[in-house]
């Protein structure tokens, strides 16, 4: 909330999102600063013990969502927009999808906050480490049972997208959330307002 302040945006302080907000602590923290704050994730046993643990009554809402869109919120539904640890265990077209839908969702002059890693750091040198690492990703990947799935998109092409749908980078800092063996990046993006029609 302090680079809120310095970045100047979200204008407003009406409604925040939470996505991917698992048990909802993030939505409760963020309440305390917004009027309502809306909390969305793939587990319905998570949501179920966020509602159970929410303390911000009809303020803080849980809402399920399984597809790679957020149908059911209108457009420029949300002041800011914040998602962290989350986007980095989806499939990178499913990612891409949702970062369009959070600029869709996202009130002009608001705040879009995410954490996505870029790019596996190769811990080993040469051409043969390079390929001893791409066998030890798709073993990870093919483990039964599977390990924790994590991708990443280069942070270029991350920006490309943004700005194609609206959106404008405000700041990108790099990010240890995804560990230390992948490159991540906390992005910070705006909406502009719309210039008027005479």
């Amino acid at each position: 909330m302090e680079n809120v302040e310095r970045w100047g945006v979200p204008q407003r302080r009406g409604r925040v999102l939470d996505f991917g907000c698992g048990v909802g602590r993030l939505t409760q923290a963020l309440g305390d600063h917004f009027e309502r704050a809306t909390g969305v994730d793939i587990s319905p046993t998570m949501l179920e013990l966020a509602r159970k643990y929410n303390r911000h009554g009809e303020r803080c809402e849980f809402v399920w969502n399984a597809e790679p869109k957020l149908r059911m919120f209108p457009d420029c539904s949300f002041d800011m927009i914040y998602s962290r640890i989350t986007l980095q265990h989806i499939m990178p077209r499913h990612v891409r999808k949702y970062l369009v839908e959070f600029l869709r969702l996202l009130a002009p002059e608001g705040l879009l906050l995410f954490q996505l890693p870029g790019r596996a750091i190769c811990p080993y040198p040469g051409l043969v480490g390079k390929m001893r690492f791409r066998l030890e990703r798709i073993r990870q990947l093919a483990q039964s049972p599977p390990l924790m799935y994590m991708n990443g998109i280069d942070c270029p092409r991350v920006v490309t997208l943004l700005e194609k749908h609206g959106g404008r980078v405000i700041e990108i800092e790099s990010d240890r959330h995804a560990g230390p063996r992948w490159e991540s990046y906390r992005y910070a993006v705006t909406r502009p307002m719309s210039p008027k029609r005479h």
